[in-house]
């Protein structure tokens, strides 16, 4: 592993510079000029990186256990903000670093603090992302999606997070807590939802097949249009949800269980 001194850090030094197996254990790189720099495989452990620009940098693979991405008082000032003007999908935290266009596949940033960040075009392919806090990110939007295929999001927190479109396939949301969260035509086929918190959830046309249901909450979560055939597990709570046919589940018996969309239902299910 690269280990760097401190002439190395020094103001736009690191700008596409090659750092594959870098050793940055602990160390500050607030405000780092590092946009389209190679990390892959990178020790990043506790490093500082607010404010720092990694648009467009290679972090495949890398470590970013511990790193303090976001200022954590102004992490709760931006989550405050957002309960109480609404999402403003412009609009991200401005004490975090810069990952638009970053390349975080297999990445480690379990139980890292990543409120607020912009994450539009974010690659995240099977990073592992458990007890990780997204609360408030936007990870994607029209023609701006995040690619979240198998990654790892159990027991994370993405309360009022914007995953329009999101491709979630296969990811392990397992125990995550998606209340308010925006999942409006997101890919969640074979998704792992067991336990989940979908309260206030929108999921409106997104795709569920095959997703595992399990235990989930779903409270006042809006589910019109969305497809879920062979989606399994017994769901703890639809209170107050809105079912695919757009008739809240109360009209069916108090369950969403069985009951599709109009184009859904006509097609042929096993």
């Amino acid at each position: 592993m690269t280990a760097l001194g401190t002439d190395a850090l020094t103001d736009g030094t690191l700008e596409r510079a090659d750092l594959r197996g870098a050793d940055l254990r602990d160390r500050d790189l607030t405000g780092a000029r590092l946009a389209g720099t190679d990390l892959r495989g990178a020790d990043l452990r506790g490093a500082a990186l607010a404010h720092a620009d990694l648009e467009a940098a290679d972090l495949r693979d890398a470590d970013l256990s511990g790193a303090v991405l976001v200022s954590p008082d102004y992490s709760r000032d931006y989550l405050l903000q957002v309960f109480l003007t609404g999402r403003d999908a412009t609009r991200a935290n401005p004490t975090g670093a810069r990952l638009r266009n970053a390349d975080l596949r297999a990445a480690k940033l379990a139980g890292t603090d990543l409120t607020g960040l912009d994450l539009h075009r974010t690659q995240l392919q099977n990073a592992n992302l458990s007890g990780a806090d997204l609360s408030g990110a936007l990870l994607s939007g029209p023609r701006r999606i995040a690619g979240l295929h198998d990654a790892r999001l159990a027991g994370a927190q993405l309360r009022l997070a914007v995953l329009f479109c999101a491709d979630l396939r296969g990811a392990d949301l397992s125990d995550a807590s998606l209340i308010d969260t925006e999942l409006y035509l997101a890919d969640l086929r074979g998704a792992d939802l067991t336990g989940a918190d979908l309260t206030g959830t929108l999921l409106l046309e997104a795709d569920l097949r095959g997703a595992q249901l399990d235990r989930s909450r779903f409270l006042r979560a809006e589910l019109s249009g969305a497809r879920w055939a062979g989606a399994n597990g017994s769901v703890a709570t639809w209170s107050g949800t809105r079912c695919p046919d757009g008739v809240l589940a109360v009209e069916h018996g108090g369950s969403c269980t069985g009951v599709y969309s109009a184009a859904e239902a006509v097609l042929p299910r096993v």
